[in-house]
Formats: structure tokens, C-alpha cells, sequence
């Protein structure tokens, strides 16, 4: 499974999205989702986990598929140099509250940041936004699409980000 869930109370839901391009993934299940961390690990970079993994769909262009099966019987699109461009989850996640876009899990990837480099929009519902050690440069036009966010966190990213002059009005907290 591709997005991980579990229950951190009754009313809010903690989703961890290992973003894989080209990846499959019926996104009607996870629409309960609040809380959502967005990990992407750089597919050139050598995997250390040693444990078994059991196999799951991924598309065949994704570097990540020699890990995996070698899905053959589906048409192979132009593969894509780079970090990254997150897809659109503002529909993807229509209740989230809190999203965290880092390689959380230190232990699987030895420092990696996340390969993402472009962050096309989130939903207006996010109040948190944390991106932590990625290759985003700029988020301008995404925080103020968003005007409930209270709380923007920018920790350890490659690139100095971009924001814009005018924030969100309900902003709080910016780290």
C-alpha cells in the first residue's frame, strides 16, 4: 500500500505518502485524511533497508520499480529528470489540516532530502504546513491560495524558498 494510515485519535487521521511518480494509487480511500507527511526519496540514491518488502504496483518509469516487479505489460511514458513536481492534492485530501513534507524516517535514508522541487497547490483547509529538508524554492502562490494556514515551518531546506510579501491573514507562527 502505497499511503499509510493509522487512527492518532478519533477525529484525526495520520497519513505517511511515500511519493513514487507514475504510482497508482486510489486516493477516494484516503479522503478522511488530516494529517498528511509527504516523503521522496532521490531514486539514484542507494536503498539501505535490508528488510522484506512485499511487492506492490508501481509504474514501471519510476526508478523505484527495480526494487520491485518489472511491470512490462504497461506502456513506459517519458522518464523525468530531476526533483519532482508534487501533483495537485488540494482534491486529493479535501479535509486536511496539517501537511509535512520531509523524510521523516532518518533510519531508511541517511539524510536524504526530499526530492521535491515544485509544489503545484494544497487545500485551502490546511491550517500547518511544515516543509522540512526538501528542494522547493518557491511557495508563494501556494500560501496564498491557503488563508487559513496559522502556522508556516521552513527548517533545513537546500534552496533559500521564496515567500511572498503579503501572508496568509491568519498566520501565527512562522519558523
Amino acid at each position: 500500500m502505497p499511503i499509510y494510515t493509522c487512527l492518532d485519535s478519533p477525529v484525526k487521521c495520520l497519513a505517511i505518502w511515500s511519493y513514487i511518480p507514475y504510482e497508482e494509487i486510489d486516493f477516494k480511500r484516503y479522503y478522511f485524511v488530516k494529517t498528511l507527511r509527504i516523503e521522496c526519496f532521490n531514486p539514484a540514491e542507494e536503498i539501505e533497508d535490508t528488510t522484506y518488502h512485499p511487492p506492490r504496483r508501481i509504474h514501471p518509469s519510476s526508478s523505484m520499480s527495480r526494487y520491485y516487479y518489472n511491470w512490462t505489460d504497461t506502456p513506459r511514458p517519458i522518464e523525468e529528470e530531476g526533483p519532482y513536481k508534487l501533483p495537485s492534492i488540494k482534491d486529493l485530501f479535501p479535509k486536511l489540516e496539517t501537511l509535512i513534507i520531509s523524510n521523516g524516517n532518518q533510519c531508511f535514508k541517511r539524510n536524504s532530502p526530499a526530492y521535491i522541487d515544485t509544489l503545484t497547490d494544497i487545500p485551502a483547509t490546511v491550517v500547518n504546513l511544515h516543509i522540512e529538508y526538501t528542494m522547493l524554492t518557491n511557495i508563494g502562490a501556494i500560501i496564498l491560495q491557503c488563508p487559513n494556514i496559522e502556522t508556516l515551518k521552513l527548517e533545513r531546506n537546500i534552496y533559500q524558498i521564496s515567500i511572498p510579501e503579503q501572508l496568509p491573514p491568519k498566520l501565527l507562527r512562522l519558523h
